[in-house]
C-alpha cells in the first residue's frame, strides 16, 4: 500500500548503502522533510547532521508549502537529494510516495485527476476516500 522508491543520482549505478556494525551511525537512518517551500531544501546545520546517514529517505511534506510555481513534492524532493549528495555523495537517497492516499503535492495528483478510471470504488460505484494524516489538509470531501 505504501510505496518507498529509491532513486540513484549520480552515474546510474546502484550501489549498496554503506553498513556495518562497527558503530550505531552505520545502522541507523533518516526520514523527514522540509516544508517551507523553497528550493533550497535545509540549511547548512542540518545538512551537516544529514550528512552522517548513509541511507535518507525524504518524506513526502517536502515543500508542502510551495513557493515555486509549478514545482511539486517530487522537484523539492530531488533537490534535497541532490543538496544531500552535494554533501556525502555516497548517501542512498530515496523517497515516500504514499500510493494511497490521493495527496495533492505530488505531481501524480495533477495526473490522477485526469484519470476517474483510476479511483477507487464500493460495490455501489461511489468513489472510496480516506482521511490522512491529520497533520496535513483533509481532501476527502
Amino acid at each position: 500500500f505504501v510505496a518507498l522508491l529509491y532513486t540513484v543520482i549520480s552515474d546510474g549505478n546502484v550501489t549498496l548503502p554503506l553498513w556495518s556494525w562497527d558503530s550505531l551511525q552505520h545502522m541507523t537512518f533518516f526520514q523527514g522533510c522540509n516544508a517551507t517551500g523553497t528550493d533550497i531544501a535545509f540549511n547548512a546545520t542540518t545538512l551537516e547532521v544529514l550528512s552522517r546517514y548513509h541511507v535518507i529517505t525524504i518524506e513526502k511534506g517536502q515543500g508542502e508549502n510551495s513557493s515555486i510555481p509549478d514545482w511539486y513534492a517530487e522537484d523539492y524532493m530531488l533537490a534535497a537529494a541532490k543538496q544531500i549528495k552535494g554533501v556525502n555523495p555516497t548517501a542512498q537517497i530515496g523517497y515516500y510516495l504514499n500510493s494511497v492516499l490521493d495527496w495533492t503535492q505530488y505531481r501524480l495528483h495533477a495526473e490522477f485527476v485526469q484519470h476517474s478510471e483510476w479511483w477507487l470504488r464500493n460495490a455501489s460505484g461511489a468513489v472510496i476516500r480516506l482521511n490522512g494524516d491529520s497533520h496535513f489538509n483533509n481532501h476527502t470531501a
